[in-house]
């Protein structure tokens, strides 16, 4: 990093740029697509969307998009260039692709002592449970009392999943199985750190990185007009709104034990909590 051109802060925060301008592009083109259309472009969208291949390609457009973005920032291409030097005897250049630019520290792989690591699970299961029924008191008295809107009954014209679309917030949510949910968790939190661990770095302050980054995150989900459409009282969504208060309060836990091995199993077991709470009858 000593010789790059930019500092490796900006460049980062670069990176962030670029991903929320991918997501962009991505939940706009999967909203005009599946809207109703006639023509050779509808037919053939309709065929490609039925082929196996179809939903591969995206799941490892997803996979690139939420893991390995991360993965590569947080690589030193150099070290692995050498590693590899001396393990197949000729030069991989792999220094344009893996930054190191992202910091462990900072999206909360490593750092942490294990008297760190006991207090952040204390902590992070207190906040957990208190974040579950703050979340699904008021989403069952919403739901039940004030709206009567079942998880599947929305207005919202479902835009299915793109790069950025998670897989639960284009099927029903009570018919997704545990692990799909443990899935989604594991992207979700990837992608929400890395979005902290820009302004983290950048300001060299927890507090308000952790908040900028959230920030970050509605900007990008804005930009989205599923997303836009799933808070409209007509056809307001309420997966669209629970995934906008687990991140608020991932990112409340994440400030007080700053581990994202911890923040995976808590967002899952919050989620799958309130899944099960509000898809039960009466």
């Amino acid at each position: 990093m000593s010789g790059a051109l930019i500092d490796f802060r900006i460049e980062l925060n670069l990176w962030i740029a670029l991903s929320i301008l991918i997501y962009a592009l991505s939940v706009n083109l999967a909203w005009r697509w599946r809207r109703p259309r006639t023509g050779r472009l509808a037919s053939w969208i309709v065929k490609a969307e039925g082929r196996p291949l179809a939903g591969w390609l995206l799941q490892l457009l997803r996979f690139a998009y939420y893991v390995g973005l991360p993965f590569c920032l947080l690589l030193n291409g150099d070290a692995v260039e050498q590693a590899l030097r001396r393990l197949l005897g000729f030069d991989i250049p792999l220094s344009f692709l893996m930054r190191g630019v992202l910091l462990p520290r900072a999206m909360g792989l490593s750092g942490l002592t294990t008297p760190e690591w006991l207090t952040g699970v204390g902590i992070g299961t207190a906040l957990g449970l208190g974040a579950f029924f703050l979340i699904a008191s008021g989403w069952w008295y919403y739901t039940r009392s004030v709206r009567k809107l079942s998880w599947g009954q929305t207005d919202s014209p479902a835009p299915g999943a793109s790069v950025g679309e998670p897989i639960v917030m284009a099927s029903p949510p009570p018919a997704t199985v545990w692990w799909v949910i443990l899935w989604e968790a594991i992207y979700a939190e990837m992608h929400w750190a890395f979005y902290r661990a820009g302004p983290i770095i950048l300001l060299d302050d927890y507090y308000a990185g952790v908040f900028l980054g959230f920030l970050l995150l509605n900007l990008e989900w804005w930009t989205d007009p599923a997303w836009r459409h799933g808070w409209d009282p007509k056809g307001q969504r309420p997966d669209v709104v629970l995934r906008w208060g687990l991140a608020f309060v991932m990112a409340i836990i994440f400030l007080f034990t700053r581990n994202l091995w911890l923040a995976i199993p808590l967002h899952w077991a919050i989620e799958m909590g309130c899944r099960h709470l509000l898809k039960a009858p009466g």
